[in-house]
């Protein structure tokens, strides 16, 4: 099959931001806009077609980077949406590794946020050419010129508006273009009905004043248009389009366009500037490797006439094809059926079935050209990195570099009395072996069994890397326990301990804030920024990884449900000393039996309760959290003593407060040094490692940490 798009009309680029940005709904408005989706998915009713895993779609976030292609004024575009939380930027580094440029997109309202400096410093380092996209311009708190006043100060990149919003919050109605000085004009729900119209006349000066910057800006990166608009002359739109285009190729300067996506406003504007200024193939010129035969560098032309070449950028599972190996084409072309060299392992390879991926939906394709990105089945031996090539043309591309882990955490067959009652996968050869299947399509985790053979640690990127593990896992129909986080530590040339160092970031009202600056104090924070300017203050800290785990309940606590949190890998920084650990106790259960609503009226007095009436607990399960320091053991089942004078009726009934119930990350983050987490496909559980009270007072002796 011919190509249908050459490779100047090619776009290979990816959608990046902070969680919570609103980047998947973007890509969503573009597949609806282009063709690709009959109708708008939304992240949160869980309906994008883009976060497809079913854990993306319950918890709202993107976990994995999803591929789609659609096409937009005779361009193909391939997009890339990849994750926002930090514990998943090894999926954005991938992708940036593969890609041509980038989308920035920023909320109009929280601005540059500590996971778009992350990701803004990895597309510095491939030098990936991006421009930025404000975001929920109709939201409360919505402030383009705050934010463009951040895009200065934190990502210290020459940001030049070419479009200026109509109005914020619920007023936002369009945007004026900076080229063209007309406005755009969005009249109905869906976006369709966009109206281009003069500039309103209460924004006609801020316009010409950001007219006159846009054209410092373009005549300052061309000696021909400057000298047209000093003698003032007339510049074509389409010559001060290509100047935009060139300086954003060459990283010189990134382009600003608004919106809100979800409103259904800004979005075509925003694929029209994808086709204007994103670079095509072509623009990139080619890629650069080595030769593995002379060991001479071997430049390889984005040309379907030169040599194959291709990087494996992402490895997959599919229920129904297996195996899935997501690579880039930099040159030539690849029919399906054709024997190339896996470079790297230097063996080679089939590529059977190729595929066109829509999120997790396929498309058999006969050939992909230089500049396509697609999957391929079937492919055993590849790892992400490796370098597919032509087998008499070998070249050797630059690897990808993937961070070392943070954060482990040991699994264990469980030891519940109540195994085996949820789960049909209990044992723990069958847990060794489904965890070092993950570790072969999972490279950002590493994954050890212990040397006494107890369990298996697995090493990632934070707790939310882990738990979406354990949470596939146990829908899978698994059965077992998890031990306390354990954080990473490393030594410095000198041998001085180093551990993991975050930036976390807090919004909240100004009352709230000496609260939460109190907190990060005792978990080991310094604070390193504050900012009452807006409607909020926002908090900037330095904290050990350590001190992240539980820092968010107590934070939500303070701040009444109030604040925003979150934060994002800094740094290896030197050790920070001892941090405080949970200072309540935990209420245990001395029985095997199911909860009582007396007994549980009893003890909420003493603390919070985790469990209501009819649990089922067991001896060793923690039931509750006491409201002082120290376990206590408790009767979980006790009852109302009847006599003559007392009947099981004569009471009022007890007013039962409703339990704290834990999420999995929650769980994890809770728990001491000597507890577990049990998960199960229907339960998530908290309990003692040894379950036996006689057993923990012997081992506490042991250790020294009570007398006989």
């Amino acid at each position: 099959m011919p190509r249908q798009y050459s490779l100047e009309n090619t776009r290979n680029f990816g959608i990046m931001a902070h969680i919570d940005a609103g980047k998947t709904t973007t890509t969503e408005r573009i597949l609806f806009y282009t063709g690709k989706n009959y109708k708008i998915g939304e992240t949160h009713d869980g309906s994008a077609t883009m976060d497809w895993m079913a854990q993306e779609q319950e918890r709202g976030i993107t976990i994995t980077s999803a591929a789609t292609t659609c096409f937009w004024k005779g361009c193909r575009l391939n997009i890339i949406d990849t994750p926002g939380h930090v514990d998943f930027t090894v999926e954005v580094e991938r992708s940036l590794r593969v890609l041509d440029g980038a989308v920035t997109v920023l909320c109009a309202k929280g601005g540059v946020e500590p996971q778009t400096e992350t990701v803004w410093r990895q597309a510095d380092e491939y030098k990936v050419p991006r421009m930025i996209y404000v975001n929920k311009m109709d939201i409360m708190g919505a402030d383009f010129f705050r934010v463009l006043d951040m895009i200065h100060e934190r990502l210290k990149c020459n940001a030049v508006p070419i479009q200026l919003p109509i109005g914020s919050e619920t007023f936002f109605k369009g945007n004026v273009d900076l080229l063209t000085m007309k406005a755009n004009v969005f009249y109905d729900e869906l976006g369709k009905d966009v109206r281009v119209e003069d500039i309103p006349e209460d924004m006609v000066d801020i316009c010409e004043e950001y007219h006159e910057k846009l054209m410092d800006a373009v005549t300052a990166l061309d000696d021909d248009l400057a000298m047209m608009y000093l003698e003032g002359e007339e510049i074509p739109v389409e010559k001060i389009k290509a100047v935009i285009r060139k300086a954003t190729i060459d990283n010189e300067m990134v382009p600003i366009v608004c919106g809100t996506s979800y409103k259904n406003k800004g979005v075509q504007e925003l694929l029209d500037a994808v086709v204007d200024y994103m670079p095509s193939p072509l623009d990139k010129k080619g890629i650069r490797g080595i030769n593995p035969e002379t060991e001479e560098e071997d430049f390889r032309p984005a040309s379907d006439d030169a040599p194959f070449s291709a990087l494996a950028f992402k490895i997959a599972t599919d229920p129904y094809v297996g195996k899935l190996c997501y690579f880039r084409v930099y040159s030539g072309t690849l029919e399906k059926g054709t024997t190339v060299l896996n470079c790297t392992k230097g063996v080679n390879e089939r590529m059977g079935r190729i595929l066109q991926m829509h999120a997790n939906h396929r498309e058999d394709i006969e050939k992909v050209y230089a500049g396509d990105i697609a999957a391929v089945v079937g492919i055993d031996r590849t790892d992400i990195g490796d370098v597919y090539t032509d087998p008499e043309n070998p070249v050797e591309l630059e690897p990808i570099e993937i961070d070392p882990p943070t954060l482990s955490i040991v699994f264990e067959a469980s030891t519940s009395p109540l195994v085996g009652r949820d789960g049909d996968i209990v044992g723990a050869r069958q847990l060794k072996e489904r965890l070092f299947n993950e570790a072969e399509n999972n490279v950002t985790m590493k994954i050890e069994e212990l040397e006494d053979k107890s369990g298996v640690e697995v090493s990632g990127r934070g707790i939310l890397h882990l738990s979406v593990l354990m949470e596939s896992m146990r829908r899978e129909g698994f059965e077992f326990q998890v031990g306390r986080p354990r954080v990473l530590f490393k030594k410095d040339e000198n041998g001085n301990k180093m551990e993991p160092v975050e930036q976390a970031v807090v919004e909240c009202p100004d009352e709230y804030s000496g609260k939460v600056v109190e907190v990060f104090g005792t978990s080991g924070g310094i604070m390193t920024s504050m900012d009452t300017s807006g409607i909020v203050t926002h908090l900037e800290f330095k904290i050990p990884t350590r001190g992240i785990m539980g820092l968010k309940n107590r934070i939500m606590n303070v701040t009444h449900g109030e604040g925003v949190f979150y934060h994002t890998f800094l740094e290896y920084g030197p050790y920070a000393g001892e941090i405080g650990n949970r200072q309540n106790g935990a209420m245990i259960s001395m029985t095997t039996e199911k909860a009582v609503a007396y007994a549980l009226g009893t003890l909420q007095e003493r603390g919070q309760l985790f469990v209501e009436p009819g649990t089922e607990c067991y001896e060793g399960m923690i039931v509750g959290e006491r409201s002082k320091a120290g376990d206590m053991v408790v009767n979980i089942a006790r009852t109302k003593n009847l006599g003559n004078q007392r009947s099981s009726t004569s009471d009022i009934s007890v007013q039962l407060v409703p339990p704290r119930t834990f999420s999995l990350e929650e769980a994890l983050e809770y728990i001491a040094d000597d507890e577990l987490v049990e998960i199960t496909p229907q339960n998530i559980r908290l309990r003692k490692r040894l379950l036996n009270a006689t057993d923990r007072k012997k081992a506490a002796v042991r250790a020294g940490q009570v007398n006989k």
